[in-house]
């Protein structure tokens, strides 16, 4: 793999690992300065859904209609105006309001930039996915970090949504060039992959985008409100899930060369439980950060391996419908994940909410072993064609 060749898209990725890595840290002042409660803050997080998925669905359409290079520059400024708009909410129904833009913006540049990973995939036949979503996790746990050192120096959420959205004009500039375009592949649809499978694989990945999410947006809340944690080091807790999430994700490429893709559901699952469930019952911020390190490291592996594994079994007639289905399905739940903690927290607590997330891992083990048989099957079926 060579930077050159997926540069422009790469800039897509770290405008979303600038924003959400600057919100993770925000989300406490935010939600103080919008006068939000627990679940006020949880619908608003949803708001982000329901801006995204249909934008999503919309973008893949515009991405055939018009192609990468007039839609993704647009699409990263587009992202980057949208990024300042929280910190203006005065109350909980405009924060809702403006995380809709948010969600919208960051769903379409989510389909363009992928679809360019994609296309550069294609074209050099070199696998980027991996180091692709590795980069975001990296940069998000950089701006985390800076964001969280801001706001404790005293720098208004404004002024640091503000920084991301000029960073985001910038890399929308830099991600102009000319996009080869790359034959379609026709092919039978014969070994066409089982939809149930396709569909498991997306409740995989939709579990797995839920609880890095709401990791993401309510580990600091939990590090401040519980274990009486100051802004500087409550922001330690966003950045290390950026942290797990880009070392899963560099590890996993080969991790699964070694054990293969059901075994990878399977550890991804087990840690991504087990760490969960440790920041849950934590009593210290030594304990509370290596259990969301461990759930996050699980947790990052599980929705790449689910998309690749839907677009290998599926083979090259089918792979564009079926990593499609697993996809708008598995990103779902990235949006779905702060919601529920949210309206979990406001009813029974934030420690009640975590444990939400650690017993997300039951029903990925029992859907892993559900589609061992048929994948396989359907694996040496198409051997056999």
């Amino acid at each position: 793999m060579r930077i050159s060749d997926i540069r422009a898209p790469l800039m897509g990725f770290a405008a979303m690992g600038l924003f959400w890595g600057a919100w993770g840290a925000l989300i406490p002042e935010i939600q103080a300065a919008t006068d939000a409660s627990d679940g006020a803050l949880g619908a608003a997080l949803l708001c982000v859904a329901v801006g995204a998925v249909p934008s999503m669905i919309v973008g893949g359409r515009l991405v055939d209609l018009f192609g990468l290079r007039r839609l993704l520059p647009l699409a990263i400024a587009g992202f980057g105006l949208a990024a300042m708009l929280p910190a203006f909410a005065a109350g909980p129904v405009w924060l809702g309001l403006t995380l809709l833009v948010v969600g919208m913006t960051s769903g379409f540049m989510d389909i363009v930039m992928n679809a360019g990973i994609a296309e550069a995939e294609a074209r050099t036949g070199r696998p980027s996915m991996q180091f692709a979503h590795g980069s975001f996790a990296a940069v998000y746990t950089a701006t985390a970090l800076a964001a969280g050192q801001a706001r404790g120096a005293g720098v208004d959420a404004g002024v640091i949504l503000g920084a991301v959205t000029m960073v985001c004009v910038c890399l929308a500039a830099a991600s102009r060039q000319k996009t080869p375009a790359v034959a379609r592949q026709a092919g039978p649809t014969r070994g066409r992959f089982p939809g149930p499978v396709l569909i498991a694989l997306g409740l995989i990945g939709a579990v797995a985008f839920m609880t890095e999410n709401g990791l993401q947006s309510w580990s600091a809340l939990f590090l401040e409100r519980l274990l009486a944690a100051p802004p500087e080091v409550s922001s330690l807790a966003p950045a290390t899930v950026g942290l797990a999430v880009a070392v899963g994700r560099f590890a996993g490429q080969g991790l699964t060369v070694l054990i293969g893709d059901m075994a990878m559901l399977l550890v991804g699952a087990l840690l991504g439980g087990l760490g969960c469930l440790s920041f849950a019952l934590s009593g210290t911020l030594v304990l509370a950060l290596a259990g969301i390190f461990v759930g996050a490291v699980g947790v990052s592996i599980l929705a790449p391996t689910a998309l690749s594994l839907a677009g290998r079994v599926a083979g090259p007639e089918r792979r564009g419908a079926a990593v499609a289905t697993v996809g708008v399905i598995a990103y779902s739940g990235f949006f779905v994940g702060p919601a529920l903690i949210g309206l979990v927290s406001n009813g029974f607590g934030l420690r009640a909410a975590i444990l939400v997330l650690a017993a997300c891992a039951c029903p990925v083990l029992a859907l892993t072993l559900a589609i061992r048989a048929p994948v396989r099957s359907h694996r040496n079926s198409r051997i056999g064609q």
